[in-house]
């Protein structure tokens, strides 16, 4: 990915802050999940998502569609894509191997990319109306968590 800038003001160990990225990927074959679990949103463009990625500055993890809902990410399968910060050229890098997440062949496969903020703790921040320190304003509770976004069809 490249970002208008990449900040590391609090020295996070994967070389990003202040973002967090989540990648849905749609397999050939499955049935998968409309809802984004946490976004306030769903998967565009008639997508139903199989595998999840978050990643943010100090956490990165990825997670099945099975079990998830609106309100909850499904299972975590313990395995996560290599991740590459790179200041200067304001680039983010992700390397997934397939034989780690159970996934034969990516032919096919759509992808979805958003960001957000995330909190200290790792959450998505809330929105509200009125904008504070440590929430995004102009927006009401339960709108959709999605600052950019990314669709790409392999």
């Amino acid at each position: 990915l490249t970002m208008a800038e990449i900040t590391t003001p609090w020295l996070p160990p994967f070389g990003f802050d202040n973002v967090m990225v989540t990648t849905f990927f749609d397999l050939v074959g499955q049935g998968g999940s409309t809802a984004l679990p946490l976004l306030d949103a769903n998967a565009p463009d008639s997508m139903a998502w199989d595998l999840a990625h978050v990643a943010r500055g100090w956490s990165s993890y990825t997670y099945r569609a099975a079990g998830s809902t609106a309100q909850r990410q499904g299972a975590k399968l313990g395995v996560s894509p290599e991740i590459t910060a790179n200041k200067e050229a304001r680039t983010i890098t992700f390397f997934y191997r397939g034989a780690l997440l159970g996934v034969d062949d990516w032919a096919g496969t759509r992808i979805y990319v958003t960001t957000w903020s995330s909190s200290a703790e790792g959450d998505y921040i809330d929105i509200r109306p009125e904008p504070s320190q440590w929430f995004f304003g102009g927006g009401e509770p339960g709108e959709p968590k999605i600052l950019d976004e990314v669709r790409r069809a392999s």
